[in-house]
């Protein structure tokens, strides 16, 4: 959860998204949101607490 806040902060200040959707289980959530820097938080448009690993592209889709 720390690399990935880390890429997710290197990300945004590369300007490589302007919104985010943050989707895993709820445990993973909960660790990762506790490492995002604020400004990666402020651009959370939404957080989706289940564990989608094993859906479908067109499941995934419905909750952006």
């Amino acid at each position: 959860d720390r690399t990935l806040a880390s890429r997710l902060d290197s990300a945004r200040n590369n300007g490589d998204f302007d919104n985010l959707v943050l989707i895993a289980p709820p445990e993973f959530l909960g660790h990762l949101r506790g490492n995002l820097s604020k400004e990666v938080l402020s651009m959370v448009s939404r957080q989706v607490d289940k564990n989608m690993v094993q859906k479908p592209a067109e499941v995934l889709r419905n909750y952006l």
